[in-house]
């Protein structure tokens, strides 16, 4: 953001964190990196909605703050990318969904990275151009060198790890979801569980309508 700020492609106008030892790094940081004039700090997502007139906010809270944070925005019409999950559960995501309005009218995006890095769009192309043949089995694989850190929230591993995954299984067929979804969750040895997610690796199916399959493996390990 800040390299597009210098840039002029758009303008950084606020920062803000409930947690104040954050927003005060953040405000460092962007001291650091220079260039940018002291803007308004704010410490509740509310505040800073009725504070700025904002075109779009990226929220990176946890995610129990997640609905809160969204929700503050979007009633106002400001456009929010978030970062994975959208809710800790799948009743929150219905509820949060619901409270968003209708399709095609939602100002939200879930951010995911590999969906946009040059590598994933050459093979995304490959597949939509038939360059690959009939797809009948892709293989998806995140791996983290190193545990949690103290203090991380995670609903498990498999909601936590797997979710890059599914959503990069999803791009590869068109976001079409699958028709079902197997998961297995193993916790190797050597392994400090920090955020006490019962296990440190995860492997996951998913099969489609026309039979095709996704295995996905997450890591911590």
């Amino acid at each position: 953001l800040h390299r597009r700020h210098q840039a002029g492609a758009i303008e950084l106008s606020a920062v803000g964190d409930r947690y104040a030892p954050m927003l005060e790094e953040a405000s460092r940081l962007l001291h650091v990196l220079g260039g940018i004039a002291d803007m308004p700090r704010f410490d509740t997502p509310e505040a800073m909605a009725a504070g700025e007139r904002l075109d779009g906010v990226v929220i990176a809270s946890r995610t129990d703050d997640h609905a809160r944070d969204t929700l503050a925005f979007t009633t106002r019409g400001v456009r929010v990318p978030i970062e994975k999950p959208l809710a800790s559960m799948i009743e929150e995501a219905a509820a949060l969904s619901a409270q968003l309005g209708e399709p095609g009218r939602r100002l939200v995006q879930v951010g995911f990275q590999r969906h946009y890095d040059e590598a994933g769009r050459a093979a995304l192309a490959w597949v939509r151009a038939g360059r690959l043949g009939h797809l009948q089995q892709s293989h998806h694989v995140l791996q983290d060198k190193n545990p949690t850190p103290a203090g991380y929230q995670s609903c498990g591993i498999t909601a936590d790890m797997a979710i890059h995954l599914v959503y990069e299984g999803m791009s590869v067929h068109g976001f079409e979801l699958p028709a079902s979804v197997q998961a297995l969750r193993f916790l190797a040895p050597h392994y400090d569980d920090r955020a006490a997610e019962g296990a440190n690796v995860v492997h996951a199916f998913c099969t489609w309508r026309d039979g095709s399959i996704a295995h996905l493996w997450g890591c911590r390990i």
